[in-house]
């Protein structure tokens, strides 16, 4: 990214606020170990379902197995972060590798592979994501797998169509001319033309796929306790709402702050290598 891309992006305020809920998050998950005062399984039932502030020991209270809640939530970064990363990366590289072999050798790879996404596109993901979650049943691994084989087909459309722009450009015609192979054209050409959209759209695909895991987790087909995943705490505090409302509140609040600040991130960067954006912004 150039210096004045940079600075292009700097003065987003949507971008920036993205970009520092980002790292706030991540910096959360890396450091949970750390930052947490208990570890998120330990607790004791004498100290269960204590309110905010009621106990100096538990600063956002405590669960109905006594656990504290802010160590629960802190390590719950670390998990819904973890999902949501690898998952869009499994999506991103699939979508992007069967939407430029479908631009770039078109007839029959285009067809099948067109055909193969208009169908996907067909079913909502997350009803897709829980047919699968009940064929290979709940937790954390199978999560991993349902979430990053579901929600490919917004980057193989995107990276079809950017293949195909990419293609009529003078250099590759130019590359086509002089006798480059075709490895050659689209691992020089293609390829690092292609990909700054398709990590856009993946880092936008990241609030998703959190939000995603967190409703199967609210199912109770995501990550199993004792885990901390936030959807999976949100379904456990929905039968104490009315007394700890804080059980669904504050894990509700995080999945919130963590999509929020990927979806502005994402927007920033799109706005970033947007040519109408561009020419808006002069």
């Amino acid at each position: 990214m150039s210096h004045k891309s940079l600075k292009r992006f700097w003065r987003k305020k949507n971008a920036v606020i993205g970009a520092t809920l980002v790292i706030l998050v991540c910096f959360i998950a890396v450091f949970a170990p750390l930052l947490s005062p208990y570890h998120y399984a330990h607790g004791n039932l004498n100290d269960a379902l204590l309110g905010i502030g009621e106990d100096s020991r538990y600063l956002l209270g405590t669960d109905h197995c006594g656990r504290d809640m802010l160590s629960r939530l802190l390590f719950g970064a670390r998990i819904s972060l973890l999902v949501g990363l690898i998952a869009q990366l499994a999506n991103t590289v699939i979508g992007g590798v069967l939407g430029i072999v479908a631009g770039f050798y078109g007839r029959v790879w285009d067809d099948v592979i067109m055909f193969l996404t208009n169908a996907t596109l067909s079913i909502p993901v997350l009803i897709f994501a829980l047919a699968l979650m009940a064929l290979l049943g709940p937790g954390l691994h199978n999560l991993f797998i349902a979430l990053g084989i579901t929600n490919w087909c917004g980057t193989c459309r995107l990276a079809r169509s950017k293949t195909l722009s990419i293609k009529e450009e003078n250099y590759v015609e130019a590359a086509k001319t002089i006798g480059c192979s075709r490895f050659r054209i689209l691992s020089k050409h293609i390829l690092p033309n292609a990909i700054a959209p398709i990590l856009v759209i993946g880092t936008l695909g990241i609030g998703d796929a959190i939000l995603i895991a967190a409703s199967l987790g609210f199912l109770g087909l995501g990550a199993q306790p004792p885990l901390p995943e936030w959807g999976t705490m949100l379904n456990a505090g929905r039968n104490y709402f009315y007394n700890a409302p804080w059980l669904s509140v504050l894990p509700g609040i995080a999945i919130l702050i963590t999509v929020l600040g990927f979806n502005l991130l994402g927007d920033g960067l799109r706005d970033l290598i947007d040519p109408h954006t561009k020419k808006l912004t002069k």
